[in-house]
This record gives C-alpha cells, sequence and structure tokens, in this order.
C-alpha cells in the first residue's frame, strides 16, 4: 500500500483548474489517480477538496490501523 495525496493545479484552454489525486490499488499495483474538484477560484472546489482529503486520510488511517494489528497478531504467534 503507497499513502499519499495531494492537489495540483491544470491549466486548460488558459483557466485553472484543481484535481485531487491520490494513490489506489489496481490490479495489484499503486497508480496516481486524479479527481476533478472544480475551477481555481471557487469555494466550493476548496471545500471539495477538504472534504477528499479528510476521506482520503480517515480511510489511510484505518488501514493502517488494520495492518498494524495484523502485525502484532503474527509477532504474538511467534512468541507462541
Amino acid at each position: 500500500m503507497q499513502v499519499g495525496c495531494g492537489f495540483r493545479i491544470m491549466v486548460v484552454k488558459n483557466r485553472e483548474y484543481v484535481y485531487f489525486w491520490h494513490y489506489e490499488d489496481r490490479a495489484g499495483r499503486s497508480r496516481q489517480v486524479y479527481a476533478y474538484m472544480g475551477p481555481k477560484r471557487s469555494a466550493r472546489t476548496a471545500r471539495r477538496l477538504s472534504d477528499a482529503m479528510d476521506s482520503y486520510y480517515a480511510k489511510a488511517i484505518e488501514e493502517l490501523r488494520q495492518d498494524l494489528a495484523s502485525a502484532r497478531s503474527a509477532i504474538v504467534s511467534l512468541r507462541a
């Protein structure tokens, strides 16, 4: 699992747009994926971007907690 996300401003026909990027596992490989958030100078775009980042990190934290629990279980079995 590769953890990471951010945003990028892309210029299309002389207008600036915001894209949220993050990593996803696809076919067993980590891929960087872009999602359109909206025009750069928009309060709605800023809210959507903030929500996307919050959601991404909440999911990543939960997955890492599960991975840690599995690793700890494996370590305990080494002692037995």
